[in-house]
């Protein structure tokens, strides 16, 4: 069956040529070393669940885009501006956000659109923030996709 290698590989390729993100991974998120920080930004592709029907396999994904919040040591720009604060989570925000937007509208009218992968139902966001050990923000982008089942015969 090749619609595993076909979607992770769509999605590894899109996510690498994006020009935001340094690193793709897959898999555990607790598998990837998030010490380091040269690998950021980052997004993590997770294979959730699939569901399978005699026309398609629909694989619901989860894909984690991240980066790392710098803290500065003035804290005269979180009393100067408090809306900001002292670090730079609203520019991971953002940045993460339009990361996650380039590979949705993908796959609602891009390159990932078309007779290989279908949307099954709308492409959701959720922003996090110290969910993981290190200072870690950006979105969780979920969706699910839909590939035409036809690589195997049960003639």
């Amino acid at each position: 069956m090749k619609s595993y290698y076909e979607i992770t590989e769509a999605l590894n390729t899109h996510l690498s040529n994006n020009q935001i993100t340094k690193t793709v991974t897959i898999g555990d998120i607790t598998d990837v070393d998030l010490n380091k920080r040269s690998i950021f930004p980052l997004a993590h592709i997770i294979v959730n669940s699939g569901q399978i029907t005699t026309q398609v396999v629909t694989l619901d994904i989860s894909i984690l885009f991240m980066d790392v919040v710098d803290y500065s040591q003035d804290e005269t720009k979180s009393e100067q501006q408090p809306f900001y604060g002292n670090n730079n989570l609203q520019d991971v925000h953002n940045t993460q956000l339009a990361a996650a937007n380039l590979l949705g509208q993908s796959f609602l009218r891009g390159d990932l659109f078309g007779n290989t992968f279908q949307v099954a139902d709308v492409v959701t966001l959720e922003p996090f923030q110290d969910r993981f050990e290190n200072t870690l923000a950006g979105w969780s982008l979920n969706l699910s996709v839909q590939i035409a089942n036809d690589d195997i015969s049960i003639c």
